[in-house]
């Protein structure tokens, strides 16, 4: 397939192009869920794709294996044997679900992701979680201080009409032609 002609940018119809493709892909080659498409229920050949995936929690850094066989947690310090009493986290509150959807932005011509992320009891995960969980913590500052309000901001999903974190697509242009040329580089090496 030959690269969109004006390349990062995409039309309606390369986007639905190119997501159907990424479907196929990921029906072949992943172990999670594969991704599908979301048909807009009132306009149709409108749509999205999307993803629901199980994420283990991020747990605190607190405690650290001693060279002398002992664990320490906070200022406490446990036997190797003790280990059997650390604090541990339920079950089903050591994973979370992320509900991705990439949806085509009219007005940046880019691909947005949309994501909610939500507790085993259905509560949605506070913008700190979001920030522990699912951004890398030397990237942190990078993403909360990008643009006006950061680069994860909350808007209503524009096809859902429900709150959904999103990734502001101002710099996803400049991400897509990165991830191009890394792929070409990789391809000519």
């Amino acid at each position: 397939m030959a690269l969109p002609d004006h390349y990062p940018f995409l039309t309606r119809n390369e986007f639905d192009i190119a997501a159907k493709l990424f479907i196929e892909q990921s029906k072949r080659s992943s172990d999670e869920e594969p991704w599908t498409w979301v048909e807009h229920e009132k306009v149709k050949g409108f749509g999205y794709i999307c993803r629901k995936s199980l994420v283990k929690r991020i747990t605190p850094v607190n405690f650290v294996i001693l060279e002398n066989d002992f664990t320490q947690i906070d200022d406490e310090i446990f036997e190797e044997e003790d280990l059997n009493s650390l604090p541990t986290v339920p079950v089903s509150d050591e994973y979370f679900t992320v509900d991705y959807h990439i949806i085509y932005s009219t007005s940046y011509k880019v691909p947005v992701l949309y994501f909610n992320a939500y507790n085993s009891d259905g509560t949605l995960l506070t913008n700190d979680e979001i920030y522990s969980n699912l951004v890398h913590p030397l990237k942190h500052n990078d993403i909360k201080t990008a643009g006006f309000n950061g680069a994860i901001s909350q808007q209503d999903h524009p096809t859902l009409l429900i709150p959904f974190y999103y990734l502001h697509p101002c710099e996803t242009a400049t991400l897509m032609t990165s991830i191009f040329m890394a792929v070409l580089l990789r391809a000519y090496h």
